[in-house]
């Protein structure tokens, strides 16, 4: 077993700083590569994984049996109905009512709505959920850059993990692009006249499954090409702070770490995909690009 530190490359106002981000630890044979993450990044092509089955480790996906009791769905159901009906949101009982976000259930994306269900218990019903993850880039003397967040301590899910730039869950009654404009509002302080730029790229769907949870989700996936000048604020607290980061050394991040939330390593893979950072040549090609679209698409 080897210890490392890894180091990210934060591009600041001031020029290139070297951020420790944390310990990392390697198990393998001798083969293993144990070179550490170097602290500042050039656009040469070795910088991106190549000649082995690494690329298998950005996924970080693992699929089991499902386990939930009928007790725990029946508690759920009734839950989730009981606060529909009463539309207690409606009443000013605390401000964590008022952030309750309803998922809407159908057959399919953009059928009929049989309910809406609120965003936490929608994984313990298998119920398909919608996102909107959005890559935030900056192009500087021809190398790329991505500008990535580090979530909030507070947060009640992956506190304190690296994050995209903006993004989040697709509510009842709000189209794909006008969510992606309200969350670069409210994730990074983006205003409209820059935010509408943002591209629709595709789509990402994956399964995972852990203990009572079953996510069956279907990212919608933009790209967003800021000005270089432009720096990200947070406004509403969900964010710790922001970095920029050159695209190479955020893929060495994915593959050798778990620092990642881990849906946002497939918008960032799917990113890499698109802007030629994973190339046919790589061992895995197809496998990788195939296990992005493993999901239901419906």
């Amino acid at each position: 077993m080897v210890v490392e530190k890894v180091e990210m490359v934060a591009v600041t106002a001031n020029g290139l700083t070297t951020v420790e981000v944390a310990q990392l630890t390697v198990v393998g044979d001798g083969a293993t590569e144990q070179n550490c993450v170097p602290s500042q990044v050039s656009n040469r092509e070795e910088m991106i994984p190549t000649g082995d089955s690494g690329w298998w480790l950005l996924l970080g996906w693992s699929v089991g049996g499902v386990s939930c009791t009928a007790a725990l769905l029946l508690k759920l159901f009734k839950l989730s109905i009981r606060i529909r009906e009463l539309g207690i949101w409606q009443f000013g009982l605390g401000t964590w009512v008022s952030r309750l976000l309803l998922y809407p259930v159908a057959s399919t994306f953009g059928s009929p709505i049989f309910f809406s269900l609120d965003r936490a218990a929608a994984p313990y019903f298998g119920i398909k959920a919608y996102a909107v993850p959005l890559n935030g880039y900056v192009e500087k003397d021809g190398q790329k850059f991505l500008w990535i967040g580090k979530r909030s301590q507070v947060k009640s899910t992956y506190p304190g993990m690296l994050d995209i730039l903006a993004g989040g869950g697709l509510p009842h009654g709000i189209a794909c692009g006008e969510n992606i404009i309200k969350e670069c509002e409210e994730e990074a302080g983006i205003p409209r006249s820059i935010s509408n730029r943002a591209r629709p790229v595709g789509a990402v769907s994956y399964t995972d499954i852990n203990g009572f949870s079953y996510k069956r989700d279907v990212l919608f996936c933009y790209d967003l090409k800021l000005p270089e000048d432009f720096v990200p604020m947070n406004q509403d607290g969900e964010v710790e702070s922001f970095q920029l980061i050159p695209v190479a050394h955020v893929a060495n991040v994915i593959r050798r770490t778990e620092f990642f939330k881990p849906n946002c390593s497939l918008a960032i893979i799917d990113f890499l995909f698109r802007h030629g950072y994973i190339r046919p040549e790589y061992f895995g090609y197809l496998d990788l690009l195939q296990s992005l679209r493993r999901g239901d698409f419906s």
